[in-house]
This record gives C-alpha cells, sequence and structure tokens, in this order.
C-alpha cells in the first residue's frame, strides 16, 4: 500500500500565474527528459576568462552547492546552503543584460530561504525544477518538497524580507523510520499532463475531483513523494493527500536504499516517471501518475546503483540507465531491457548525468577521467572526446539543427571547460574545438560541479563554484560569455571619381589564423559582385582594452556613374569543425560626379580571323607561340576556325565621348584589354570546356591584339555523315555543328581632357581625367577537322 503523507500549506496557490515567462532556453532541470541537451544555432566564440558572481557577497554569507543552475528565460537560478546556520537558499540572478562586462551586470533579484528543522539537512545535490510552461517552480530541501507560482495577481512571486514566498505549497517527503538522514539528491521533476486529485471544496464541503501536473520528488531516507503542482482556489489543501511511498513500503527487504537520482519523465513529460536507487538492490523505479501505483525495471540486469539520472531518449523513447559504476543500459519505451555498454567500467565510481543527442549519448567514464561517445542505436563505444583531465561529470550537449553539428562541453575538478565539436553530417567525427573556447579556466571548484551551455538569451556558458572569489565569500557563479568581436569596412579614398581606383580595408579583432574575409566587388554600375574576392591579410597590431586588431585591404576600381555605394563585406571562420556564424559588414563610399563633367565610351571593333597555316600544334609540356602576323596564312572564312588552328584578334577601341563637344581632347589611352573565351582541355577520355580571361598585347593607344590556340572543341562535337561521301576525301562530315561560340573584351581607356570654366573676371581651360571602361564581343563557329580521330562502329570504318 502507498503511504498517506500530511500536506502542510502556507499559502493558497494561484490556479494560473497571468504573467508570461521569456522563451524557454531549456536546461537540465526543465527538459524532464534529463538529455542535458539543447536544440539552438549556438555558435558564438567566448571569452576564455570568465565572470564571477559572488552570491555569497550578495547573501552575505559563504555559500557551498553541487547544484547545477537552471535557466529559464532570462534568469538564472542556483541553489546553495551554509551548513554552520543550516539555511539554504535558492537565488535568482538577472542574465538579461548583452555584453556582460562584470558581475554588477548579472544583479541577485532575490533569495528564498530555506531553514531546517530537527533531523533535517539543506545540502545535498536539489536544485529548482521549472515547469515546462515556465508558469511554476518546484524544490525538495529537508524533508520537503515545496511549489509555487511564478507569479500572485499579475506581480512576480517572490521572498519577502525573511526570504519567504508570497504563495507557496509544502509537503512533506516522509522516508523509512531507520534512516534519520533527510537529504535531497535529486531536482523534482513537473509533468506536462494533468492528472486527478481529490480535495473538499470549500463552498460545497463535497469530495471534488481537480485535475493539476504532479511534482515530485525523493530523499536519502528512502522516501519519494508525488503532489498537485497547486491547488485550486476552491478547493480545502489540508485535503488534498498527496501520494508517496518508501522503500520498504515496495520491499521489506529494501530499508536501507536511498533514492538519489533527478527523476525523467516519459513522452515528453506526459507518462510515467522514472528514477533511480541506489543500494544493493539497484533497479530503475517506475512511478505510474495515473493510477499512483509505483513499479520498477532492470531488476538482475543493472548491476550497481543508479546513482545518476536516467534519460528517455525524445528521438525513439528509449530509456538509458547509468549505473554508479560506469556501466549504461538500455530499455525500451515498455521498460523492455535491449542492450548496455560496459565499456566505461575500471571499478572506480562514478555519479554523473548522461547527455544525449541524434548520434550519440556522451557519458563520463569511471573515475571521472574521460568522456566517450556511445552510439545510442548499437551501445559501441565510438571512442574518446575528452581525456587526461581531472574530475570530469554531466557533460552538456547543443544541437545545431542548420549545420548538423553537436558541441560538447564538460568542465573538470580544476575549473577548466572542455568543448568539442561533431558534424553528424559527415559521419560524428570530432572536429576541435569548434569555434568555442576551450581550456576556458574558472576558479577550482572543491568539489567540482557541472556546466551548462547555451545559458539564457545571450547563449552563456556558466556554472557555480565553491571557491571564493576577488576576495569575498565562498561560493560564486561564474560566467563565460560571448566574444564582441568588432568588424569595420572602410573605403580609401572614401570619395571617387568615377572608374577611379580605391582601395577597401577592413578592421577586426578576430585572429586571421582562425578566418578569412571575402567582399562583393562592384560591377560598372556598382551592383556587388555575386562571387565574393578574398581579401588580402596584412597585419595586426595592439588594439584597445587588450585587444588585437588584425587589418585586411583589396584594391578595386569604383562604378561609372556618379552614386552612393557599398560593398558588403563577411568574415567567415576556418578553424577546424567551427560552427561560428560568418560575421558581416559593409564598407559605404561616394562616386562623385567630376567638374568637366564624364566621358563616356563610343564603341569598339573587334575582328577574328582564324589561320590553318602555319601550323601551331602545342605538344604536351609546350605553351602557344604567337607567329608574325606575315606568316600567317591560309585563311578560314570570317567567323570560323578549326581545332588546333591560330586565331588572331584585334581590337579598335573608338575615341570615348566627351561630355561636351567645347572640350579639347588631350589624350586617350588603352590602359588594358582582357579577352574572355572558352578553352578546352583534355580530362581522360573526355573533352571538357572552361571559361579563361587573358589580357592582350597593347599595340598603340586603341588597338590591341592577341594568337591564340583554338582548343575549346575537342573533336568537333555533333552529328555526323554515317556514310562520308566522295568529295569529303573520307574525312568525317558534320551535319550539326554546335552552337557558335562568343569570345569578348573588357577594355580601359584613360582619358585626359581639357574643359572650359568661366567666372565673373574671366574663362580658362582645367584639365580632367578618367577612366572609362568599355567592352565587345564577336562569335567563331568551330568545326571538325582532318586530324579527328573517330571510333570506329559496327559496318563502317573511316581513313
Amino acid at each position: 500500500m502507498l503511504k498517506r503523507f500530511i500536506i502542510l500549506v502556507s499559502c493558497l496557490m494561484l490556479i494560473i500565474p497571468t504573467s508570461a515567462m521569456a522563451a524557454n532556453n531549456i536546461t537540465w532541470d526543465t527538459d524532464y527528459s534529463r538529455a542535458r541537451a539543447t536544440v539552438d544555432e549556438m555558435s558564438q566564440l567566448y571569452n576564455k576568462t570568465p565572470i564571477a558572481v559572488s552570491i555569497g557577497d550578495a547573501l552575505g554569507t559563504w555559500l557551498y552547492s553541487y547544484s547545477t543552475p537552471i535557466v529559464y528565460g532570462n534568469i538564472l537560478y542556483q541553489y546553495a546552503w551554509n551548513t554552520d546556520s543550516n539555511n539554504g537558499y535558492l537565488v535568482a540572478v538577472d542574465i538579461s543584460k548583452s555584453n556582460p562586462q562584470s558581475a554588477a551586470d548579472f544583479p541577485v533579484l532575490w533569495a528564498a530561504k530555506f531553514s531546517a528543522e530537527a533531523g533535517e539537512r539543506v545540502d545535498g545535490s536539489p536544485g529548482a525544477s521549472i515547469s515546462p510552461d515556465g508558469k511554476f517552480m518546484s524544490i525538495a530541501v529537508g524533508k520537503y518538497l515545496y511549489s509555487w507560482p511564478m507569479s500572485v495577481n499579475g506581480s512576480p512571486n517572490v521572498p519577502n524580507s525573511s526570504g519567504v514566498m508570497k504563495a507557496f505549497s509544502r509537503y512533506t517527503i516522509t522516508g523509512n523510520p531507520s534512516q534519520d538522514t533527510n537529504l535531497i539528491a535529486m531536482s523534482p521533476a513537473i509533468t506536462k499532463q494533468s492528472y486527478s486529485w481529490q480535495g473538499t471544496d470549500i463552498n460545497t464541503f463535497d469530495q471534488t475531483t481537480f485535475n493539476v501536473p504532479v511534482t515530485c520528488a525523493g530523499s536519502w531516507n528512502g522516501g519519494f513523494t508525488a503532489a498537485p503542482l497547486y491547488i485550486p482556489l476552491n478547493i480545502d489543501p489540508g485535503s488534498v493527500i498527496p501520494s508517496g511511498f518508501t522503500t520498504t513500503s515496495i520491499n521489506p527487504s529494501w530499508a536501507g536504499e536511498i533514492f538519489t537520482s533527478s527523476p525523467a519523465i516519459q513522452s515528453d513529460g506526459y507518462g510515467d516517471i522514472l528514477f533511480g536507487v541506489d543500494g544493493g538492490y539497484p533497479v530503475l523505479f517506475v512511478f505510474h501518475p495515473s493510477t499512483m501505483t509505483i513499479g520498477y525495471i532492470g531488476a538482475g540486469i543493472i548491476k550497481y546503483g543508479v546513482a545518476s539520472a536516467p534519460v528517455v531518449d525524445s528521438n525513439t523513447g528509449n530509456i538509458y540507465v547509468p549505473d554508479k559504476m560506469g556501466n549504461i543500459y538500455r530499455f525500451n519505451g515498455n521498460g523492455d531491457y535491449i542492450a548496455k555498454n560496459t565499456s566505461l567500467y575500471n571499478g572506480n565510481l562514478i555519479i554523473s548525468n548522461l547527455a544525449v543527442d541524434p548520434n550519440y549519448i556522451f557519458a563520463v567514464k569511471a573515475g571521472h577521467s574521460e568522456v566517450h561517445a556511445i552510439d545510442k542505436y548499437t551501445m559501441s563505444d565510438k571512442g574518446t572526446v575528452f581525456s587526461g583531465a581531472t574530475g570530469f561529470i554531466d557533460p552538456s550537449v547543443v544541437i545545431n539543427p542548420t549545420t548538423h553539428t553537436s558541441l560538447v562541453a564538460v568542465n573538470d575538478a580544476n575549473g577548466y571547460i572542455h568543448i568539442s565539436a561533431y558534424n553528424s553530417a559527415s559521419g560524428g567525427i570530432f572536429v576541435g574545438d569548434g569555434g568555442l573556447s576551450t581550456s576556458a579556466k574558472g576558479y577550482a571548484p572543491p568539489p567540482y560541479v557541472s556546466v551548462i551551455m547555451d545559458a539564457g538569451p545571450n547563449q552563456l556558458i556558466t556554472s557555480w563554484t565553491n571557491d571564493a572569489v576577488a576576495g569575498g565569500r565562498n561560493g560564486a557563479l561564474e560566467f563565460w560569455v560571448p566574444q564582441v568581436s568588432d568588424l569595420t569596412a572602410t573605403v580609401n579614398p572614401l570619395k571617387n571619381q568615377p572608374n577611379a581606383m580605391s582601395t577597401l580595408y577592413v578592421e577586426t579583432t578576430i585572429d586571421n589564423t582562425m578566418s578569412d574575409i571575402v567582399a562583393q566587388l562592384p560591377d560598372t554600375n556598382g551592383v556587388p559582385n555575386p562571387i565574393a574576392t578574398e581579401m588580402t591579410f596584412v597585419s595586426k597590431s595592439p588594439g584597445p582594452n587588450g585587444t588585437m586588431v588584425y587589418r585586411w585591404q583589396l584594391p578595386f576600381r569604383v562604378p561609372e556613374s556618379p552614386g552612393n555605394y557599398s560593398i558588403p563585406v563577411q568574415l567567415r571562420f576556418t578553424s577546424p569543425g567551427s560552427t561560428a556564424s560568418p560575421m558581416d559588414a559593409a564598407a559605404v563610399y561616394e562616386v562623385v560626379k567630376p567638374p568637366g563633367g564624364v566621358p563616356h565610351d563610343d564603341g569598339a571593333v573587334l575582328t577574328l580571323g582564324s589561320y590553318a597555316m602555319p601550323q601551331n600544334r602545342v605538344e604536351k609540356g609546350e605553351t602557344f607561340k604567337p607567329w608574325p602576323r606575315d606568316q600567317l596564312s591560309m585563311q578560314h572564312p570570317i567567323g570560323t576556325t578549326y581545332l588546333g588552328d591560330t586565331i588572331l584578334v584585334d581590337l579598335s577601341v573608338a575615341t570615348p565621348k566627351l561630355p561636351d563637344p567645347s572640350y579639347i581632347l588631350v589624350s586617350a589611352h588603352l590602359t588594358s584589354a582582357t579577352i574572355t573565351r572558352p578553352e578546352g582541355y583534355k580530362d581522360g577520355t573526355k573533352w571538357p570546356t572552361r571559361i579563361i580571361q587573358e589580357p592582350m598585347n597593347i599595340t598603340a593607344s586603341l588597338t590591341a591584339t592577341l594568337q591564340f590556340e583554338e582548343t575549346w572543341g575537342g573533336w568537333q562535337p555533333g552529328n555526323y555523315m554515317v556514310e562520308t561521301p566522295d568529295w569529303a576525301f573520307n574525312a568525317p562530315t558534320l551535319k550539326i555543328p554546335e552552337p557558335a561560340n562568343d569570345l569578348g573584351v573588357d577594355y580601359v581607356v584613360h582619358v585626359v581632357y581639357r574643359y572650359l570654366v568661366c567666372d565673373d573676371y574671366g574663362c580658362w581651360y582645367e584639365t580632367g581625367e578618367m577612366d572609362v571602361r568599355g567592352s565587345t564581343s564577336a562569335q567563331i563557329q568551330v568545326w571538325g577537322t582532318d586530324y579527328v580521330v573517330v571510333p570506329i562502329t559496327s559496318g563502317n570504318s573511316y581513313s
């Protein structure tokens, strides 16, 4: 039979608080699968030195804790205690400030005080729990299970000057009579599903059924209590009997067992509640809140006590159970045993929770010296993630759904945080620090406590330390905060004449060894090129506030038309395994119309000729050798060419148009002419084509020329005649050729001109100069050649 407990209620609780919480940044004790996992696109770089917030100083006492902080929205909650006074404190800390710089940016909002009664202890490993909707909180301290609403009558439910909440309920956790220690080792669980409870209606005095969620926890004296999360206003609190049991009420021979592992809830908070027992009868208890009955699984299978929390895998419904010697057991959702992993057993004790993502169970080896990745489907050990440290405990994992990267973090007894990453899309390969700072040194916590990642809206990494920090009293929170990285882009000169050369400069505090920078340079119309150009790293030097500034630059030509423009710049992280998102910036600049106006391109003529003689076959290892123009002979019809023949390209550019017919041209000359053409190359048995750019030779002020070998056709693709006509001299005859090919030339002409300027005293000429851009193109048809090699087909042969 289940043993009944007496409920002690200090104040009535509201049914539904009216204030809404911020978005839930799920952490350890608000994720009731106990997976110690979050799903977020976490991609920050972190300061290596944490900000320490002395909670002991804030409360005027030294504090100690083994508890993991929890976060909901922008508030962090930490439980700690003082054994001299036998007082426990649940402290709320504001973590909402972006870019925090000091402990002052993490103010303590309030502290709820729990004073021990006779035979009661306030230490242990309890932590607060928050309901999945953010409206209620529970904690188990000493021999009591507490719960309260987060708001009362629309106002936050915070403690008074004595540390007592405005409204709360308190339920006794009664254990085995032979066990005197009322020590809590688990954080409560709160269901999403509501269950039926009995109570007396204060208006009618009738026995009434009401439905609310369950909050539950157990203690070292072998007692476990499941109680209503809140009691409706019309129900007499003293008439509501919570459900509970002890280890001896389940089995008289289990009188020495203690409940230690925080409960996990199946089916995302809508099913049975699972928790462990530490002792000589190792099983996993299963509490059925729908019937308020108890059962257990794993008898004869689980070898040692279950001191750490079980995990309910949200992907499969499977249950993973760690025992206190390092073995991990897998059960299905019905409690049937499937498999186990024994690779982490080494004869040493281990009390550490698991972290589970879509691929792996991250678990600490017995003795706390290594963290391993266990395939959660095969239960095989996939290798060491972290090794060689002292006192690893409670890994955490952040799952990035966009990059398919998981970040795994753990801290050790020396106060270091270790972070690794792997990409599940590439076979689960661990790739280093993932862009997060590793070996982040905190203050050595004696003993160690666990770290949480992705805490709050600013994605903090946080942990508790039992050390005194900055000369303060023992007990502090540590926050590793994201780096605020600068990325600035400028153009010099800021104002430019059309087509002038300018330089893009970028400065950043991100090391060039872990990043590169690209820029989308403008085209002639000022439109950013979709294909980004890599910038060149040039120098680094000390910057403000102890930073290092890294400098990059890239020359470019400004657009033709006056106006205001910007160049998009992006810094990309290149460190192995980095999941950090690129950083973006933009450099603004202005193109101004010169006083004399803007000359414009007046066109050009591109002449193409193809010559069969002399032969210019390029052998392997050779380069093309242009022939003198007067030696070129046997020209093909204009606009056609054949494989291996010499193509001559002549460019003749018209003098650019001046802004006004009265202006005087001083000079106009080509500064560059670049041809863009296809080029064929043999790749095995194939003859693919690529586009190349090649500078032309400037032969006079406005003319340029270039020779090259036609290679882009390979042997002419198309549909050939099956039977070769007599007039074709046994050569294969092409019926349908490929389309004509385009050859384009981009050129720049530098123009110097004089223009008339007048004022009240007379007129005179001033000189203006500008680069004018232009382009032209022509087509050429590629035909086959008598040197083609044609495969022999059945019934046909070619000479």
